[in-house]
């Protein structure tokens, strides 16, 4: 009888995981899904979109990212890349925790660990994510210092269960062949399958099957276990090494890809090696033996593969190798030396463990898809022109305009999206980078014709024109400060050679007819001091919902900056916090500004004040106006390619 109760606790348990793995990390798709009438274009990772995306999964998919081909069919079978992304959010992480329940199971966990510990190596990589401002704090701080030129860390852009589609499908993929490996005593599986894998992914895990497997064979060498460790270790690291190498001279050398492959034979700490090597080194004494071996390869893996550069030559992007293996290296060291302590509630904190982490997770992706228009209704006609005429809309945020690109199957490339930076040499059913970079030129002739643009800021079209000149190769992550040179590929200063008649046309809030007036000075002048508030004055009572279902306003302002810098934001109700903010640098004419928001029971507060660090700042507030946000729709732009 108690063992029956044991086993339907422990299955209660694991449903409830289940759950939380399922719903935490979809939270906002769920709602957006609700926002927009049934559509999504979210995502985990800054470049996500490029590779859920029609077109960059079709200029991504390679024998390295093969991925993407599964992407591609699915587009081709109807399924938006919005869509996709939930799939893989769900079923991948899904897979990896049942699979490796069962691992677990084979290696000697019991019921209940087994049942507890595979969310938590799913859970520990958001601890270092920007979801942890102290992780968020040292990479910051390595990232825009020298240190960034010696030390490997993880990126802190996203755990690797729920980055999609890579690693996501590679770890589904590599857990599937451990456990057959394991269960069958056999080598044959794993090393069969890690060539089909994500190389940041696939690499790292041959070098840790490699070493266990060199372990057993190298016995004649010293019967003592540490030399043939060791033995392993430095076998494994040449082997895998001198195969890169070998890629790299017939796959690589002569072709653009080694411009992005930075020449350097100086060595690198890997953060999260050195980070399990500590673990291990405390837990080892608690550790079973059958666990020490497998343990110690892992944790020398990162350390390992961010230094293959030692005799190749070159660099392999190593702070990839951190972010997509190195810091599930660490969580299954870390779990394994949690269930060295044995006592009886630690799976029980682990379980709440497990489920925090998730849940501040579903929180940063919140703070990722902040943009207003990701939770507005999307009006037919927008919906329209994403599907039939991409390359005409102009959408003023380059990471936006690559989320837009989700929204339906098929969708190609829009006016500004950052994604068709890419690049691509040629092909029969695809646009090249060089005919890309040729439309981008129209675009931004255009749209800069009257020395600035009322939909796109200027810092955009520098930002672009500085990916298509060196198509990401000066990508700090890439050369980690070791190289200062690199080969321009395009010159955005050029004039395009022809560009083809073609209206534009830009997303627009829908708003309703009757909007509320907002009296604010006409002539504003804020404190010196940065941030100070020049004027705060409470919203109209409609901008509350007085008993209706909470909708969405718009607070829309005509303003013209004359000095410094004006910041212009909507405070929650008990004025702790803004909900929407934007910041207007003096330029000259006027700007006009949306600041969205949800309506709540009582009105919210309207500010204005100083963003400018060197004193003062004045302008002319013109109109403001509130109104209720309808959805998002499209409208004509007013000017088009001659």
């Amino acid at each position: 009888m108690l063992a029956t109760a044991a086993d339907k606790w422990q299955r209660g348990l694991w449903l409830v995981l289940l759950a939380a793995l399922i719903v935490l990390p979809s939270l906002f798709a769920i709602q957006q899904y609700r926002w927009t009438g049934g559509y999504l274009f979210y995502a985990n990772a800054f470049d996500e979109p490029t590779y859920l995306s029609y077109d960059g999964a079709r200029i991504a998919a390679s024998p390295t990212h093969l991925a993407e081909y599964l992407v591609v069919t699915l587009h081709r079978l109807g399924i938006s890349g919005g869509f996709i992304n939930l799939l893989f959010d769900i079923v991948c992480p899904v897979v990896v925790v049942v699979v490796l329940r069962s691992l677990a199971v084979a290696v000697g966990f019991s019921a209940l660990e087994a049942t507890v510990y595979p969310f938590l190596v799913v859970a520990i990589p958001v601890l270092f994510g920007y979801s942890n401002p102290y992780y968020a704090s040292l990479y910051n701080a390595n990232y825009r210092s020298q240190g960034l030129s010696w030390i490997a860390l993880p990126q802190a852009y996203y755990p690797p269960f729920l980055r999609s589609p890579e690693p996501q499908l590679s770890w589904c993929l590599l857990a599937v062949a451990t456990l057959v490996g394991v269960r069958r005593r056999s080598y044959v599986v794993p090393f069969a399958v890690a060539p089909l894998a994500y190389p940041f992914v696939g690499i790292p895990y041959t070098f840790t099957v490699l070493a266990v497997f060199l372990y057993h064979r190298v016995g004649a060498i010293g019967r003592r276990p540490l030399v043939r460790a060791l033995v392993a270790i430095v076998a494994s690291y040449t082997v895998v090494a001198i195969v890169i190498r070998i890629a790299h001279a017939v796959l690589i050398a002569g072709t653009s890809i080694a411009d992005f492959l930075p020449a350097t034979r100086l060595p690198l700490l890997s953060g999260t090696g050195a980070a399990a090597l500590i673990v291990y080194s405390v837990a080892r004494s608690r550790l079973r033996p059958p666990e020490h071996l497998p343990l110690l390869f892992l944790s020398v893996a990162p350390l390992a593969v961010v230094n293959t550069q030692l005799l190749t030559g070159f660099f392999e992007q190593p702070n990839n190798f951190e972010q997509n293996f190195g810091v599930v290296a660490l969580a299954i060291v870390s779990v394994t030396a949690l269930r060295g302590i044995g006592r009886p509630y630690v799976p029980l904190l682990a379980s709440a463990g497990a489920c925090g982490l998730l849940a501040i997770y579903a929180s940063q992706v919140f703070v990722v898809n902040a943009w207003p228009w990701q939770r507005e209704h999307l009006s037919d006609a927008l919906l329209d022109v994403i599907r039939h005429q991409p390359e005409s809309l102009v959408i003023g945020d380059p990471d936006l305009a690559d989320l837009f690109l989700l929204v339906a199957p098929g969708v190609h490339f829009s006016a500004l999206a950052r994604a068709q930076v890419l690049f691509h040499a040629s092909g029969s059913r695809m646009t090249s980078t060089a005919q890309r970079f040729e439309d981008y030129l129209c675009v931004k002739q255009v749209l800069s014709a009257s020395g600035r643009s009322p939909v796109v800021s200027p810092d955009v079209f520098v930002e672009m024109d500085r990916q298509f000149r060196f198509l990401n190769q000066d990508f700090p992550l890439l050369h980690l400060n070791r190289r200062h040179e690199f080969r321009q590929y395009f010159n955005p200063s050029q004039e395009p050679e022809r560009c083809p008649a073609r209206a534009f046309q830009i997303p627009a809030l829908a708003l309703s007819d009757q909007p509320a007036r907002v009296d604010l000075p006409v002539a504003v002048q804020t404190p010196p001091q940065q941030w100070a508030y020049a004027t705060q004055v409470a919203m109209p009572d409609q901008t509350s919902r007085k008993g209706r279902p909470a909708g969405r306003a718009d607070v829309r302002m005509s303003l013209e900056v004359t000095a410094g810098c004006i910041g212009a934001g909507v405070l929650t109700p008990d004025q702790r916090g803004f909900v929407s903010h934007a910041e207007m640098p003096s330029v000259p004419g006027r700007q006009v500004v949306d600041l969205v928001f949800t309506e709540t029971d009582q009105p919210h507060w309207l500010v204005l004040r100083n963003c400018s660090d060197a004193g003062a700042s004045t302008a002319l507030v013109r109109q403001t106006q509130v109104f209720r946000v309808m959805g998002l729709t499209v409208r004509p732009l007013t000017t088009s390619v001659p």
